[in-house]
């Protein structure tokens, strides 16, 4: 054995493979003796060496607020709805290190100068009337 892991072996020993091939000999649990040509062991080696690549990339330190591929940042669960008094109510779920919910309450009569700054901010544009309201003021 070569390098303690690679044999030429015989012909009259070898499996059925060319004259002369080279691989390495292992032993199966049947106690068959089995010859790996080397140009089969090549590839094995490329497939691992990929899959090692591929684990590191994995275990790669990604830092999440500097990260430009990000999309979509943590964001608590947000509702939107009109409490008793027609007021539009922004609620945001707690955080683990808060107390209460975070609770935003917009009055009617202030919801469309609120929802044009909003289209504004969003590059939209106020466009005109909110729809719900029926009042352009």
């Amino acid at each position: 054995m070569k390098n303690g892991h690679t044999a030429e072996l015989p012909l009259a020993d070898a499996p059925p493979f060319e004259p002369g091939t080279v691989g390495t000999l292992i032993q199966n649990g049947g106690g068959e003796q089995l010859l790996i040509p080397e140009a089969d062991l090549l590839k094995v080696d490329a497939i691992a060496a990929a899959m090692r690549q591929e684990d590191a990339e994995r275990q790669e330190v990604f830092e999440w607020s500097k990260d430009d591929s990000v999309l979509l940042a943590e964001q608590p669960a947000t509702a939107v709805y009109r409490n008793m008094f027609n007021s539009v109510v922004i609620r945001q779920e707690r955080r683990w290190n808060e107390d209460e919910d975070t609770v935003i309450t917009i009055a009617d009569s202030n919801l469309q100068a609120f929802i044009d700054k909003l289209c504004d901010l969003a590059g939209i544009g106020s466009g005109g009337c909110v729809g719900s309201i029926g009042r352009c003021d």
